[in-house]
């Protein structure tokens, strides 16, 4: 009983230091919470339709097992986008062929597995949309549910959950980087964090209406350019 209402209250303060920290850095409708489970290091179901499913970050050489669809097993080293060192940064860049306006950000999940310190959550989140190529910072996330450097605790996940109180996180969004950050707790040999996954959702972004009548302008002026040439 002692021992559920210590992680009860762990949890609780994970959680409120995670909205502190958006509202401290200005995200006033970015919410983002966390969780964590001590019975294995990939307790979380982790999605394989998402947005970034497949893609092959840059910036790292084993981002493919944070986009896999799988948060594998108990051993990081075969399943995880997984550094003995930080700060590093890794970018997706999204499909946007198909829907060119790009997407609607509705929700970001992360997830770590590993033992103890190494599933500790600190990143920061930037993208760009279709009409600005600059990244933008979204918003930074600092979950420690464990600071035991020793790793005493072998089986642990933990999960980030990153919405938005008016339900978009960011639109025509066509690529977002995250900038892994250094443990605050930890070794000098391992300073990294065991990523087992990185979800996003969303959905295609509806051009502007000035957009929209601005490109069936340009099509009629087309035709009508057309039609005199054939005259």
């Amino acid at each position: 009983m002692k021992a559920q209402t210590y992680r009860n209250l762990k949890l609780a303060l994970g959680i409120t230091s995670l909205t502190a920290l958006s509202l401290l850095n200005g995200y006033t409708s970015v919410v983002t919470t966390g969780d964590y489970n001590e019975t294995s290091q990939a307790f979380y179901p982790v999605s394989s339709t998402d947005l970034i499913e497949g893609v092959i970050g840059t910036g790292i050489s084993n981002s493919v097992f944070a986009t896999n669809g799988n948060a594998g097993g108990n051993d990081y080293q075969d399943s995880a986008m997984n550094l003995d060192y930080s700060p590093y940064s890794v970018i997706f860049l999204l499909d946007t062929t198909i829907n060119n306006a790009g997407y609607d950000i509705t929700t970001i999940n992360t997830y770590a597995g590993s033992s103890s310190y190494r599933v500790n959550q600190y990143y920061e989140i930037y993208y760009t949309t279709v009409a600005n190529s600059s990244w933008t910072l979204l918003t930074s996330v600092a979950y420690q549910p464990y600071n035991d450097p020793n790793g005493s605790v072998s089986l642990v996940s933990t999960w980030v959950n990153i919405t938005d109180t008016e339900g978009v996180l960011a639109s025509g969004v066509n690529g977002l980087r995250f900038d892994m950050q250094t443990q605050p707790v930890g070794s000098p040999s391992n300073l990294g964090a065991s990523y087992r996954e990185i979800d996003v959702f969303g959905v295609a972004s509806v051009p502007e209406p000035g957009s929209i009548m601005l490109m069936a302008a340009g099509g009629l002026a087309l035709l009508l350019f057309k039609r005199r040439r054939l005259a």
